[in-house]
C-alpha cells in the first residue's frame, strides 16, 4: 500500500514539475513580450478610437467626445512603453560614430557609463512621475471628457521608466556577465 502511495506521489510530483516549467516558460515569454503586447494593444485601441471619431465626425456629423481624449491618452502611453520597448531591443537613439575610432574595450566602457547615466536619469523621471501621482492624489485633477482621475493616466510615466532601467541592466547583464552579443545600436557597430 506505501508503495502505491510513493508510486502515485512521484507521479503527482513529477506533473506538478511539468506543469511548473510550463508555467514558467510562459511568464518568461511574457515578460520577454510585455511591451510589444502593450503596445500593440494600444496601437489597436488608437486606432479603433479614432476611426470611430473620424466614423462620427464625418459620417454621422456628430463627434463623439470622449474618444478624442481617449485617444491622446492612448498615444501618451503608446509613447512612454515605447522607451522601454526601444531600451529593450537597445535600439535607442545613441551618437556612435566616435565609437569606431575606440578600441573594442573602450567602447563597452563608455557604453556601459552611459547605460548607468541613463539609468540614473530614468531613476529621477520614475521618483519625479511617483511624486506627481502622489500629489495627483491630493488634489484631483479629473480628466474634461472622461471623468478621469489623471494620476491613473501619468502613471504610465514612472513604470515605462522603471521598466527601461530594468530592460538597460538586463542588456548590460547579456553583454558584459553572460557574454552574449547585444547589438549596440541599429547599425549594428561593435
Amino acid at each position: 500500500m506505501i508503495d502505491i502511495f510513493n508510486s502515485v506521489m512521484k507521479k503527482v510530483i513529477i506533473w506538478i514539475n511539468l506543469e511548473v516549467m510550463r508555467m514558467g516558460k510562459k511568464i518568461l515569454w511574457l515578460w520577454d513580450n510585455i511591451e510589444q503586447i502593450i503596445a500593440s494593444l494600444l496601437l489597436l485601441s488608437m486606432v479603433v478610437l479614432l476611426t470611430i471619431q473620424v466614423f462620427s465626425r464625418f459620417i454621422l456629423h456628430s463627434s463623439v467626445p470622449w474618444t478624442e481624449e481617449a485617444s491622446r491618452y492612448v498615444f501618451l502611453s503608446l509613447v512612454y512603453v515605447g522607451v522601454s520597448l526601444v531600451a529593450k531591443q537597445n535600439a535607442h537613439i545613441r551618437i556612435v560614430d566616435h565609437m569606431k575610432l575606440l578600441p573594442k574595450r573602450f567602447k563597452g566602457l563608455l557604453l556601459l557609463i552611459s547605460d548607468i547615466i541613463w539609468i540614473g536619469f530614468n531613476v529621477i523621471v520614475a521618483i519625479e512621475g511617483i511624486k506627481l501621482f502622489d500629489g495627483m492624489g491630493e488634489h484631483a485633477f479629473i480628466s474634461p471628457a472622461m471623468q478621469w482621475n489623471m494620476k491613473y493616466i501619468f502613471l504610465v510615466i514612472p513604470l515605462s521608466f522603471l521598466l527601461a532601467s530594468i530592460r538597460i541592466i538586463e542588456n548590460n547583464i547579456k553583454k558584459f556577465i553572460k557574454k552574449e552579443k547585444v547589438p549596440l545600436d541599429p547599425t549594428g557597430i561593435d
